[in-house]
C-alpha cells in the first residue's frame, strides 16, 4: 500500500514537472528549446524508477495532457518527449550502456519524426518535405532577383538551382539520420547529468578519444565511392540517393573517427583537452583531409603507432 502510495505521488510529481515543461515548449517560444530538451527527464526519471507497465500509464496520461492543453502543437511536441524519454528511462532501468542508450534514442527519434510527417499530412494535408524544397526554392527566386537587379545574374542560374534542388533530394535522407542522431545526442548529454544528480544510475561514455570504427567500413566506403564513379543511375532515382547517401553517411563516420585520432593524439603527448577541441573546430573545413585521415587511422592502425612512439 505505501509504495503503490508512492509511485502515484511520483507519478504526479514527474507529470506535473514534465506538464509545466511542455507548456514552455507550447506557448514560450524564447524557451521551448530549453522546455523541449529537458522535458524528457521526468519521464525518464519515472520509467528508471517504476516498471514499464507505470512508466506506459504516464506516457499515455502525458500524451492526453499534450493534447488537452497545447492542442495539435503539444500533441507534435509530445510525440517526441514521451517516447524518447520513456526510451531513455527504460535504457537506465535495463542497465544498458550508454551507446544502447543513444543509439536508441535516435532510433525512436527517427520514428517519432516520420510519425509527425505522417500526421501533418493526415491533419493538415501539408507535405513537409515538399515545403522544405518549396522553401528553398523561394530562396533561391530571392537570391536571383538580387543579383539580377545587380546585373551579377549568371547566364545558367536556372540549371543551378535545378541541379541543387536535386541534390538536396537526394542527400536528404542522409541529413535526416545526421540530424536526428545530432539531436540524440543532445538529449542523451543533458539528461543523464540531470538524473544522476536525481540518484538513478547512469553509465558513462568512454573517452571519444577510443571512438573506433569496424575495420570492413573502409571496404564498404571503397564500395560505395567506386559504385558513385563509375556505375550510372538515372537522375533523381533509388539507386542513385542509396549510393549519394551512403557515401555521405560512411564520410561523416570516417571524419568522426579522424578527430577521434586527434584526441588521441593529443592525449598520448599530454596536450590539454581545449587544445583538442580548438584543432577540431579549425579540422572543420577541411572536412575531406580529416576523412582522409579517418581512413589511414583505419586502415594502418595509426593510433597503434602513436601509442607506441615515445612522447615529445
Amino acid at each position: 500500500m505505501q509504495q503503490e502510495k508512492s509511485i502515484w505521488l511520483h507519478g504526479l510529481s514527474a507529470l506535473s514537472i514534465y506538464t509545466l515543461l511542455l507548456l514552455i515548449s507550447v506557448y514560450l517560444p524564447v524557451l521551448a528549446l530549453v522546455g523541449l530538451l529537458l522535458a524528457v527527464v521526468p519521464i525518464a526519471w519515472f520509467r528508471a524508477k517504476y516498471s514499464r507497465i507505470n512508466a506506459v500509464f504516464l506516457a499515455i496520461l502525458g500524451l492526453l495532457i499534450a493534447i488537452l492543453l497545447g492542442g495539435y502543437i503539444g500533441l507534435f511536441i509530445a510525440l517526441v518527449i514521451v517516447p524518447v524519454g520513456w526510451i531513455i528511462g527504460d535504457g537506465l532501468a535495463e542497465r544498458k550502456s550508454k551507446v544502447f542508450i543513444f543509439v536508441a534514442t535516435a532510433l525512436t527519434l527517427m520514428v517519432t519524426s516520420l510519425m509527425q510527417i505522417l500526421l501533418a499530412r493526415v491533419l493538415f494535408e501539408a507535405n513537409v518535405i515538399e515545403l522544405m524544397i518549396e522553401q528553398i526554392r523561394d530562396t533561391y527566386t530571392q537570391v536571383g532577383d538580387i543579383m539580377e537587379s545587380a546585373g551579377q545574374l549568371p547566364d545558367n542560374f536556372n540549371e543551378i538551382v535545378a541541379s541543387s534542388l536535386q541534390t538536396f533530394s537526394l542527400v536528404l535522407p542522409g541529413y535526416f539520420i545526421a540530424v536526428m542522431f545530432g539531436t540524440a545526442w543532445l538529449y542523451v548529454a543533458l539528461a543523464l547529468p540531470i538524473l544522476r544528480k536525481l540518484k538513478v544510475p547512469v553509465p558513462r561514455f568512454t573517452a571519444f578519444r577510443h571512438f573506433q570504427l569496424p575495420r570492413a567500413v573502409i571496404w564498404y566506403y571503397l564500395i560505395v565511392s567506386l559504385l558513385s564513379l563509375l556505375a550510372t543511375f538515372e537522375a533523381g532515382s533509388f539507386g542513385e540517393m542509396v549510393i549519394v547517401n551512403a557515401v555521405f553517411v560512411f564520410r561523416a563516420l570516417l571524419f568522426l573517427q579522424g578527430i577521434s585520432l586527434i584526441h588521441f593524439y593529443f592525449h598520448h603527448q599530454g596536450w590539454p583537452k581545449w587544445g583538442a577541441v580548438a584543432t577540431t573546430i579549425v579540422a572543420l573545413p577541411f572536412y575531406s583531409i580529416v576523412v582522409i585521415l579517418g581512413v589511414i587511422d583505419l586502415g594502418f592502425r595509426l593510433r597503434a603507432f602513436i601509442a607506441a612512439s615515445p612522447k615529445k
